[in-house]
Order: C-alpha cells, then structure tokens, then sequence
C-alpha cells in the first residue's frame, strides 16, 4: 500500500483499474458506457489509507479473495448496490460497507457515485476485536455487511469525516509516527464497536494483556523501566492496559510495579544474613533492626517513583 499523495484524472477508466490493483489487488472492472470522466486521489494516515474514486458513469466491480486488507467502503455521492455472500444490498451516504479481507463481493455504482475507501490491516483490527470482546473474535462472521454513520452512527461518521480532512493534509500532525497511532486506533475501535460484538467479562483469570504486562514487570523488576516500556510489552493501548489492571488488581500498572518491587526487597530482607543486607534494601526499611549495622549514616530511601531500580546505589 502506497503511503504518498497522488491525483489522477482520465477518461481511460481501464487506466483507474491498474491503479486500483496496484493499490489493492486485481479486480474486473465492467463499463457499459462510451464517456467516462474517472478521478482518483489517494492519501495516507499512519496505516489507513484513503482513497477517493469517482468514475464519471456507471461501472460493475467484481473483486475475488486475493484482497487482503480490511476495507471501509463510503458512498460520498450516489449510490453503489453491492452484494457478497449473502442477498445483494445497497449502500448510500450516511452509511458504510464493511468488507473483511479475502471476502469476495460485486458492485454495481450509479454514474454520479463516489466512494471514499478506508483501507487498513485486516490484523489490526482482528487484534482490537479481540480486545473488546475479551477472547477470540472471526472478523469475517461478526462484521456486518453496513454500519450506519448517522444517528447511532454519528459518532463514528464525524470521527470518519475528521481522519478524511486530515489525511489530506500534508501538514497533519497526524499524518506520520507516533502521532497517528493512536487516531487509527480510536477509529479501529470505535468501528468494532459500531459491530454490536456480545462483551465478555472473563469470569477468572486475568485477560492475556495483563499477564503479558505482569511477565515484563517481573523480568524487569531492577531495571528502569517506565509506563511507555510496560504498554508496548502488552500490545494494548495505555487505556485498555490501565482498565485491565483496575479491573484484576485495583491499581494502576505502575502502582502494580511499586508494590511488587517492595515485596521483593521485603522477601530478601527477611532471608538475608544481617551482617550483609544489601543497603539499598535497608533504605525501604527505615525502623528495622539492622540499621546500628550501617557502616555509614542511613540515608533513608524510597520507592516514591516506581520507575526506579531497586539496584540504586545509595547517595
């Protein structure tokens, strides 16, 4: 997928096609009409792409199985009847067709259509899926051939509306790094909310991310990590990695930390010979009998901020 701006404008729609495949995969493309006036522009935000497509007259699509990205497909103007493996249907503004990957479909689009196609990975969204459903989700069965973008849609629709305008921006602050990460997973989200999905509260045990969070905390125990190290090991966002934690544990992933690095120093004190206590141990123990041991004034420390190391060395 192509991640710089292009235009294009051409009567030869068999010249759309090629770019078309080129951006997407191979497709047949059927015009019963003489006069064309085809337009195609093509942006980027982050891993969503935007694609604009107006032909200029009426055209049947056929696309097969080789499509391999998740797509949303928007009628801005006209109107497009559509149908894939169940009864045909058809698709105007206010509304979007959903097409999972490797889900052949046909379209037939009225000679005033445009249509904005929303393209992103197929595993990204199977990933927030599962996330929000709180176990294994088969995109292909559970996403609905339409969401509305109007009246329970509306949310939705204006948030599409936002991410079109500033993909073609090319000043975005959205439109490379980190920045547009976290907008593409708004819209992921909020898509697969749009797919009425049955929520889940696992009964026991703690949800995968937060085990994965727990493991990385654990291995890291003495060295200084911080809450941007803890949400990339778990593969969530920062939102769903705190929810997960307040949901098992009551506390704040950092919190989680704190408390678990206390409780080691607590454990090595209570199994360490006195004449060899580590002083940084000590430091978190301010009362205890070892502190006449000290060969030098104790200095008192604590763990006020969870990031840091338990191997500290005392000032």
């Amino acid at each position: 997928m192509s991640d710089r701006s292009f235009e294009l404008r051409t009567a030869n729609v068999d010249k759309i096609r090629q770019v078309m495949a080129g951006l997407f995969c191979p497709f047949q493309l059927t015009a019963d009409s003489a006069a064309y006036d085809a337009r195609l522009r093509h942006d980027s935000l982050g891993a969503l792409s935007f694609t604009t497509l107006a032909y200029g007259n009426r055209v049947d699509i056929d696309v097969d199985e080789r499509q391999s990205r998740f797509l949303i497909q928007i009628p801005l103007t006209g109107a497009f009847d559509a149908r894939t493996a169940g009864p045909g249907y058809r698709t105007t503004p206010g509304s979007a067709q959903i097409v999972p990957p490797r889900k052949p479909f046909h379209m037939r689009c009225s000679a005033d259509c445009t249509i904005l196609v929303i393209s992103t990975d197929a595993r990204d969204l199977e990933f927030q899926a599962r996330v929000l459903a709180g176990g294994d989700v088969d995109l292909p069965t559970v996403a609905p051939d339409i969401v509305p973008l109007t009246g329970r849609g509306t949310t939705l629709g204006h948030y599409v509306e936002f991410l079109y305008a500033e993909s073609r921006r090319p000043d975005s602050l959205l439109r490379y790094g980190q920045n547009a990460r976290p907008a593409v997973q708004t819209l992921v989200a909020m898509l697969v909310q749009s797919f009425d999905l049955p929520t889940r509260i696992l009964p026991s045990g703690r949800s995968w991310y937060v085990k994965r969070a727990e493991a990385f905390m654990e291995e890291n125990l003495s060295s200084p990590i911080g809450i941007c190290d803890v949400v990339a090991s778990s593969g969530v966002s920062l939102r769903t990695l705190y929810h997960g934690f307040h949901t098992c544990h009551g506390v704040a992933p950092m919190t989680w930390l704190k408390q678990r690095r206390l409780s080691k120093v607590h454990d090595e004190l209570r199994l360490a010979d006195p004449g060899a206590v580590n002083g940084n141990a000590m430091g978190l123990l301010p009362f205890g009998p070892f502190c006449r041991r000290l060969s030098r004034p104790l200095r008192f420390i604590t763990l006020t901020n969870p990031s840091s190391p338990l191997n500290q060395p005392l000032p």
